[in-house]
């Protein structure tokens, strides 16, 4: 059974959890999020890399994703490994460019989460480059 020390703990815990009259209310929240929706420049939203090098960084995590289970497939040195690679920095390029150039009608927030990134970059990217090469 609980004691009052784990009682009293459990109460306190609880009520640092926020119930939803308080999340409608608090002006805070709004203020806070309004905060973190800065957008970034260029530089900022390709991490101060120059677009080549963020594709081939980009491309590089996709392989890594994508051959996860075969670690030996993931070397530069593997010809299938070179192919894929080349062709999917091939269809991500052109989307990276069109974005950098369109920045400004398509903003990426300065603090953007991994997943954000990702789909951003791997997703996005690689969707407007085979639209564009096609």
């Amino acid at each position: 059974m609980f004691t009052s020390r784990n009682y009293n703990s459990i109460q306190e815990r609880q009520n640092l959890i926020p119930s939803i009259s308080d999340l409608n209310n608090d002006s805070t929240l709004i203020e806070s999020y309004d905060q973190d929706t800065q957008y970034a420049t260029a530089s900022q939203a390709f991490y101060d890399q120059s677009i080549f090098s963020f594709v081939v960084d980009e491309v590089h995590a996709m392989m890594q994703i994508m051959c996860c289970e075969f670690r030996a497939i993931a070397n530069f040195y593997n010809p299938f490994y070179s192919i894929i690679f080349v062709l999917l920095f091939l269809l991500t390029f052109p989307g990276a460019v069109l974005h950098y150039i369109f920045l400004t009608c398509s903003p990426v927030k300065k603090r953007e989460y991994p997943e954000e990134r990702e789909l951003r970059s791997q997703g996005m990217y690689t969707a407007m480059g085979m639209a564009l090469l096609r």
